[in-house]
């Protein structure tokens, strides 16, 4: 719930926590019942978190209520059970959304610049598939305890844990940074010489906005691309000396024999390396950096047939100093 100055969330994982407005960069809730109620199906479902996660990744200077059949843009003046009630934009008349056709929720920024991780940090997922990660304070076999950048600590049953990711400072992933640029190209030009973008980047999840798959097994962390992408790093004064990845076509291809996707990686805009993924092949890159290192590009190019299926995922993308 959301009172004064303060908003509380709870989970399994993460109990029930008050955190204060002011330390929040933006917050986001994303309702998954509420769109599997009303996707009419798999691909539905996937394109409605698309579009929600791209407007949240605008950060927008306003409060945004998604619905079935558009958004609500303007300020949320109160949440319960029951009713969001908000003002829209260039209207003065208050809006009533009942709580149950809320797809998603996003909040304007505080005024509050997000906070980087910590040099040493745990990202913690449990069976509900909640996630939060901090710094480690304790640890036994019934419990850990973390203190997230807030300033609150979280005690966490080692029973319900189903996933630790662990960071040293020493490391980054990929989908955690934000791409300087993105190019789209279509593999047949438009009249109007725009890119018809049908699948997007996504940061940790396939191009379709569903979890990265390679021969069955799922990874938390990685990037989604379809043929053709280019997403470009800023890592100038990082100190970064190899790239690292896993890189294959996501499982949500199928079996069609088509897939086909050409993975490259470029630094300073020069190639490094170039690595052509066929059907269910499974590839590791491990790729020794130069010191002059500004920016690394991922790459999900053309194969041989066209772009079908070209759905490239680069998993455990992680940049290594």
């Amino acid at each position: 719930g959301i009172e004064k100055n303060v908003y509380r969330i709870g989970s399994p994982l993460m109990g029930d926590k008050p955190v204060p407005l002011k330390q929040t960069a933006t917050l986001g809730m994303i309702f998954h019942d509420h769109i599997g109620k009303r996707a009419e199906a798999s691909d539905d479902k996937a394109k409605i978190l698309r579009e929600i996660r791209d407007t949240i990744r605008r950060a927008p200077a306003y409060d945004v209520v998604f619905v079935r059949a558009g958004q609500h843009q303007g300020v949320i003046l109160s949440i319960d059970s029951k009713t969001i009630v908000c003002k829209r934009k260039g209207m003065d008349k208050k809006s009533e959304i009942p709580f149950d056709r809320v797809l998603a929720i996003y909040m304007r920024p505080f005024g509050r610049a997000p906070q980087a991780h910590l040099a040493a940090f745990l990202m913690a997922s449990d069976t509900s598939g909640n996630r939060i990660s901090g710094k480690p304070v304790a640890a036994n076999d019934k419990m850990l305890q973390l203190e997230s950048t807030v300033g609150l600590t979280y005690t966490l049953p080692m029973e319900k844990l189903t996933t630790l990711l662990v960071g040293n400072g020493r490391f980054a992933h990929v989908s955690d940074l934000k791409p300087a640029t993105v190019e789209y190209h279509n593999y047949f030009e438009p009249v109007d010489k725009k890119p018809l973008i049908l699948h997007k980047l996504e940061m940790d999840r396939n191009t379709l906005g569903g979890p990265l798959t390679l021969r069955g097994r799922t990874y938390k962390k990685g990037l989604g691309m379809h043929s053709y992408t280019a997403a470009t790093f800023d890592i100038a004064g990082k100190n970064f000396t190899r790239f690292r990845s896993t890189i294959g076509i996501d499982d949500s291809a199928g079996k069609d024999t088509r897939r086909h996707v050409v993975f490259r990686v470029l630094v300073n805009g020069k190639a490094l390396h170039t690595q052509t993924i066929e059907r269910s092949e499974l590839k590791t890159v491990d790729l020794p950096l130069p010191p002059d290192a500004k920016t690394i590009t991922l790459v999900a190019d053309f194969g041989e047939y066209l772009a079908i299926l070209d759905r490239a995922d680069w998993a455990d993308a992680m940049l290594i100093q």
